[in-house]
């Protein structure tokens, strides 16, 4: 009980300062050239073995496979 008191504090205090603050003004975050490209990896491998998730399993049984006698 005293944790889940400390705890609802804790989070009590993040809650205030996310709502009850004002925001800033810059966000200070700048797009990188190479930020495109590597999203468009990321997603298109996300789809990719959520789709076809096959051959992955495949190759990770054939790798366990030399250590199972």
């Amino acid at each position: 009980m005293i944790s889940s008191a400390i705890s609802l504090y804790y989070y009590f205090g993040v809650v205030m300062q996310m709502y009850m603050q004002e925001a800033p003004k810059e966000h200070g975050l700048s797009p990188t050239p190479g930020l495109a490209p590597a999203l468009i990896l990321m997603v298109a491998g996300t789809l990719i073995l959520g789709i076809l998730p096959g051959p992955l399993i495949k190759a990770g049984q054939a790798a366990v496979a030399i250590f199972l006698p």
